[in-house]
């Protein structure tokens, strides 16, 4: 059972992370934009990227990260003591090498579809493939999410949540 929570686990990361690098592979050289986020405030500001911001582009960067092969960096984007959760069980992160370890044990790669904010969460929704390093033990195309918890600029728990059901008029965020 924690072998097939594990895996699951390591497939939704994998499609989070799949979902960047489809983007990113498209021009290496140019910076991501960042995202439109849902916020209160209308008009611009000199203060430097929004929390909202920050946490989409934590996201984004963990996927990226993934994607490439570069367990390290997205190791890096958690917190110490950050938490993955997956049905019942929870797995701490207790260091970078534990975050470093979960990273590679994720099978597929994400291409991203959606995120959405609320709060310090930020939803991320997949098409999962096949990494460099592995085969994605779910069919090609197949769609998962994961909820991300982003506090002072890291990831601070991942959860595999249900996709998200369609609603027109929910405020999205661009991708």
């Amino acid at each position: 059972m924690r072998r097939t929570c594990l895996l699951v686990v390591a497939l939704a990361i994998t499609l989070i992370v799949g979902a960047c690098s489809a983007d990113d592979a498209n021009d290496d050289s140019a910076p991501a934009a960042p995202a439109e986020t849902t916020s209160s405030h209308d008009g611009p500001s000199d203060a430097g990227p929004s929390s909202d911001q920050t946490a989409v582009s934590v996201v984004k960067a963990w996927s990226a990260a993934l994607n490439a092969g570069d367990n390290e960096a997205a190791a890096a984007l958690f917190a110490p003591n950050a938490r993955v959760i997956q049905g019942a069980g929870v797995i701490p992160l207790i260091d970078q090498d534990a975050a470093r370890r979960f990273n590679e044990a994720l099978p597929c790669s994400g291409r991203v579809l959606d995120l959405t904010l609320e709060g310090d969460v930020v939803t991320a929704v997949f098409e999962l493939g096949n990494r460099d390093t592995s085969l994605c033990d779910a069919p090609p195309g197949t769609i998962a999410a994961a909820e991300f918890v982003i506090r002072s600029g890291k990831i601070a728990a991942w959860q595999v949540v249900p996709v998200p059901a369609e609603d027109p008029s929910a405020p999205r965020s661009a991708v």
